[in-house]
């Protein structure tokens, strides 16, 4: 059996717990549409990490170290498609995502194992990070252009998840490149460290995604806007995206629709009777932001004009969302943008009884 072969020390204990507590993740995730591509990362992960047990197995056909650089392979794929899953609505192809592990199944194939591999193995996952990341920024970008409550919807803890298994790879690349060098009690501690560095990653990532964070569902739609978008600026549009501007000014801010904590830019797009791509390039010209922190800046605003010296936080929190923010963590990061101050702070140090 595989438990007889395998000496336990912090190392093995460790690792096994990790497997078995990723797989357990994936039951408390299931029946979520949008984090099919997280269960996809967490069984790879699992597997990955059990993998890590089987150092003193044997096989027909694979050996442990193939069978290990094989779900390698697959780790960057799976996170990706994770990425993928948070930022679009619709699903990928399933055609789509099988090309992504085609490496995976070449290493199980052919069977090649050598140093040159295993840094191939690592510029993969750094690439699958590179475009993840990039994916999440262009969702950044589309939400803040597009939504109002784009500040509840930001997933910056996918770049903090990332920074810390990028931290763990560097260390393992390193331990590689000079664990000849190294007494073998070194190297277990190292590796201890790794583990638990991968261990704290993972708990972040599940009990990120198990808060059931809100999520911007346009992305797909800013994309096909953005193919169609040709804008041949001239003096005339420029002046005619100025008349809009006003218009869109006076809605938002003189009729207060800043109060409607979902509004977005194709509600006003629809209350005026312009196109989205000229409400949009008319508050990027007018306002010279993006639409949610146009909106916010008013936000803020109306909450510091409601304040008080005196005003307790309940109270702080319920004028945000009187003023239309959905959450009151959404609201400390606009106010501390806009005004370089914690609501608290702010009402003690500039407001006078």
């Amino acid at each position: 059996m595989l438990l007889n072969n395998i000496s336990i020390n912090p190392v093995t204990t460790l690792t096994f717990i990790l497997g078995v507590l990723l797989l357990a993740a994936c039951l408390l995730i299931s029946g979520r549409k949008r984090l099919v591509g997280l269960r996809l990362f967490l069984l790879v992960s699992s597997a990955t990490t059990f993998a890590l047990l089987t150092s003193s197995q044997s096989y027909y056909f694979l050996s442990p170290d193939q069978l290990l650089v094989a779900f390698g392979f697959a780790v960057g794929p799976a996170f990706y498609l994770f990425v993928c899953g948070l930022v679009y609505v619709n699903a990928q192809r399933f055609l789509f995502k099988l090309c992504h592990f085609m490496p995976m199944l070449v290493v199980l194939v052919m069977g090649a194992q050598s140093d040159s591999l295993i840094y191939l193995l690592f510029l993969s996952q750094l690439g699958y990070a590179i475009l993840s990341l990039r994916l999440v920024r262009k969702y950044h970008f589309a939400s803040f252009f597009t939504v109002s409550y784009a500040e509840s919807t930001r997933l910056y803890w996918v770049y903090q998840f990332v920074f810390m298994l990028g931290l763990v790879y560097l260390l393992e690349l390193i331990r590689l490149t000079v664990q000849h060098n190294l007494a073998i009690g070194v190297v277990q501690h190292w590796n201890l460290i790794d583990l638990i560095l991968v261990s704290v990653a993972f708990g972040f990532l599940i009990n990120k995604v198990l808060r059931k964070p809100p999520l911007f569902d346009g992305l797909e739609e800013f994309e096909s806007q953005e193919r169609q978008i040709s804008i041949e600026v001239d003096s005339a549009y420029r002046e005619n995206a100025k008349q809009l501007f006003r218009v869109l000014e006076s809605k938002v801010h003189d009729d207060r629709w800043y109060r409607t904590s979902g509004l977005s830019v194709q509600d006003l797009a629809r209350e005026i009777g312009a196109s989205l791509r000229d409400t949009s390039w008319a508050i990027a010209q007018g306002a010279g932001t993006n639409f949610c922190d146009f909106v916010n800046e008013m936000r803020v605003e109306a909450v510091k004009n409601a304040m008080r010296p005196d005003t307790e936080p309940e109270q702080i929190e319920e004028l945000s969302q009187e003023a239309g923010f959905c959450h009151y963590e959404s609201f400390k990061r606009a106010f501390r943008k806009f005004t370089g101050y914690e609501p608290e702070q702010y009402a003690k140090q500039h407001l006078i009884s």
